[in-house]
């Protein structure tokens, strides 16, 4: 299905207080494996753990090249902690429309309870508001992952609706609860 939105590549680093949004690099494809491999990562995500270290290098070629995929790295330490992105596709968002992204991320589970989560969505709500000039953003979980339902709450996504979709990288079908923010202003009537 095509994209609603055409994302250019995009030309900046993203910076909050702790992170770095930066492209992922095939030479990151060690870092990814190491971290990609843990079960509960693709688990929440909707993707199988990653195999090897080759596993993770086509990902990074033909999944997190795409626009907007960012690799988010720890400031202080400068090590790669997850990933985060804007995804333009209606593919398993049927209720998203043109001018409108689905924000994905993941982070390492030593790091889970510390907030960067919460810190990457947040970047990327206003990075898709002030840079790219969207018009709404969406977020998924899935029902048995509260923890990143808080995230998307916390980031003023609020609960839309829940779709049933088939994960063909997981030969299953799973539901999947959607939550959408409005990014712009609701013009108010002259008087």
């Amino acid at each position: 299905m095509p994209p609603v939105f055409q994302a250019q590549r995009r030309i900046m680093e993203l910076k909050s207080k702790r992170l770095l949004f930066r492209e992922w690099r095939e030479t990151d494809a060690e870092t990814l494996y190491r971290l990609a491999r843990v079960p509960e990562i693709g688990d929440g995500a909707g993707f199988p753990p990653h195999k090897s270290q080759e596993d993770s290098l086509f990902v990074i070629r033909n999944v997190l090249s795409e626009p907007e995929t960012y690799a988010v790295v720890n400031r202080k330490t400068g090590e790669i902690i997850g990933s985060a992105g804007l995804h333009f596709s209606l593919e398993n968002n049927t209720a998203m429309r043109a001018h409108e992204a689905e924000i994905g991320y993941w982070i390492a589970k030593p790091l889970w309870g510390w907030g960067f989560a919460t810190e990457a969505v947040e970047t990327l709500v206003r990075h898709a508001k002030e840079d790219l000039h969207l018009v709404g953003v969406w977020g998924s979980v899935f029902p048995s992952n509260g923890a990143s339902r808080r995230v998307l709450e916390k980031a003023g996504l609020t609960f839309h609706h829940a779709q049933n979709i088939l994960f063909s990288q997981l030969a299953r079908e799973r539901e999947v609860l959607y939550f959408y923010r409005p990014l712009e202003e609701t013009p108010t009537e002259e008087r």
